[in-house]
């Protein structure tokens, strides 16, 4: 979250809404909030997990209890299981070798949620990390991606979850809508890297 937050400061972006897609427990949205004095009303924490729900309530007053995707209905969640030793924060809509359980829940595009009401549609600063899913999320903002000025995205290198898109596949689509890799950072040997990209009319 450091880099992220750094490369926020050197391009001068001021955000009033942040967007945490894959929030977890809100820890990271909460941090950016407070760097950035955002009140909580304006953080929104996106999280499918329904163990997790109570955890990003108290970071935020916003918590939207679905998968997020490029496309809307209904669908089985892979919820890690809580009381399981391993990594809490890998539930995905995709298979997992995990401890898992199913959870049936809604899905929605974020273009969708904002035609609806339920979002603003100018969140300056969004951090998605979704396991895998990261390129149907982007998808899902429709013709809004243009309001985003910054972005932090998880990406994988290689298939982890069996029938994803790949790293490739996410930069083809942030450069076809405007935005240059920034700064990117790999995660371990996971197979995984944090991409942030920027919009590039906002490169100075």
């Amino acid at each position: 979250m450091n880099n992220f937050i750094e490369q926020i400061k050197k391009y001068k972006i001021e955000p009033k809404v942040i967007f945490d897609i894959g929030a977890y427990n809100a820890k990271d949205l909460q941090r950016l909030g407070q760097e950035f004095k955002i009140p909580k009303k304006n953080l929104y924490a996106f999280e499918a997990h329904p163990g997790m729900i109570e955890h990003c309530y108290k970071r935020t007053d916003n918590v939207i209890r679905c998968v997020i995707s490029d496309r809307d209905g209904w669908t089985d969640f892979n919820a890690v299981d809580l009381k399981a030793d391993c990594n809490h924060g890998t539930s995905s809509l995709y298979f997992t070798s995990r401890p898992t359980f199913k959870h049936y829940c809604e899905m929605s595009r974020v273009d969708t949620l904002m035609f609806r009401g339920k979002l603003p549609d100018t969140p300056e600063v969004v951090k998605i990390d979704v396991e895998g899913h990261s390129h149907e999320v982007l998808k899902g903002f429709g013709n809004f991606l243009k309001n985003v000025k910054i972005l932090h995205v998880e990406t994988e290198t290689m298939e982890i979850f069996p029938g994803q898109k790949l790293q490739k596949d996410v930069i083809d689509l942030m450069e076809n809508k405007g935005f240059m890799i920034v700064d990117r950072k790999t995660i371990g040997d996971s197979g995984q890297e944090d991409i942030i990209f920027l919009r590039k009319d906002l490169h100075f």
